[in-house]
């Protein structure tokens, strides 16, 4: 049966003012002089002339969705959606619950953590959860800063992650910027780096971080780079590597940081990019395609832009 234009308009409205204006059957019947059985009447024939469709969508089949659609575009294997909070801090507390929450499964496998705020939110949950027992080794994917932030002290964070777990701390004592290519080569030269180069070699996972270009700006960039991260257009970093939107990495004009190598990193088993929630979908998407990533977790609203 066809429905006259008079009639679409008033299902039109009452669906409007119960869907979109909350309004009540009886507030609805008051507002048009009309009963609220007949109020009820026209909100089911609005449903069944297809004036409302009301669509309900599990959040866990969405989150599944979102992945598989990831899975697809860049080829990673997994990883887990966070459901976006209202404020920032929030999203970054349950990024890292989950992180924390996902330990449970890394029994016996080496495990290598880089730094940046979002690792330290992890390291922070971390430190009030339940302790587990992983009988494992924890290794610093960079050397110690220099800054009062702990978020980028790498052996305190190793230090936190092994105590929580009743695994080994390895400690490098060896900082994340040196001055100069020659200093590099000296200490990667030292029995130290060797020592840390095999541990590497034996992660099982590495949580890494992703973050943006530009970051916080700091003299080891500036001397590193110098103005090729603006000519080669960089859009994000992770650990202390920086790529641009095509997930190429920009190579520095001196080599002045102590961090995994990236031909390293990438055969790892798991390497686990954490994206905090203010780090922008241009720098998620850059890190994804750099194809260093097996499994990726990060809010909602971000990997929905990727």
């Amino acid at each position: 049966m066809a429905l006259s234009n008079d009639k679409i308009e008033k299902l039109v409205k009452i669906a409007t003012m119960y869907y979109e204006e909350n309004k009540n059957q009886s507030e609805i019947a008051s507002a048009l002089g009309i009963s609220r059985p007949l109020v009820s009447r026209y909100l089911t024939e609005a449903r069944d002339f297809g004036i409302v469709k009301i669509q309900i969508q599990s959040p866990i089949e969405e989150r599944r969705m979102i992945l598989d659609r990831l899975q697809e575009k860049y080829g990673i294997r997994g990883g887990a959606v966070i459901e976006t909070s209202e404020n920032v801090v929030d999203t970054d507390r349950d990024i890292a619950d989950c992180i924390v929450d996902g330990l449970s499964n890394t029994e016996s496998m080496q495990i290598g953590v880089g730094w940046g705020s979002i690792i330290g939110t992890v390291a922070d949950r971390l430190s009030t959860a339940p302790e587990r027992v992983l009988h494992t080794t924890i290794y610093p994917l960079v050397g110690n800063s220099g800054v009062f932030n702990r978020d980028y002290h790498s052996n305190e964070i190793v230090r936190i992650f092994a105590e929580r777990t009743g695994s080994r701390p390895v400690y490098w004592y060896t900082p994340a910027f040196v001055d100069s290519s020659e200093e590099i080569r000296r200490l990667k030269d030292l029995d130290s780096y060797k020592q840390m180069e095999s541990g590497w070699k034996s992660i099982k996972i590495a949580f890494v971080n992703i973050g943006n270009y530009p970051s916080v700006p700091d003299f080891a960039t500036a001397a590193s780079y110098g103005s090729r991260l603006i000519e080669q257009k960089a859009v994000g970093k992770l650990l202390c590597y920086y790529y641009d939107s095509s997930g190429r990495f920009i190579k520095p004009d001196m080599e002045c940081t102590m961090q995994i190598p990236l031909e390293i990193l990438a055969k790892r088993k798991f390497v686990v990019g954490v994206c905090g929630a203010n780090v922008s979908p241009k720098a998620l998407a850059g890190a994804l395609k750099t194809g260093i990533f097996t499994h990726i977790v990060a809010a909602k609203n971000i990997l929905e832009q990727v």
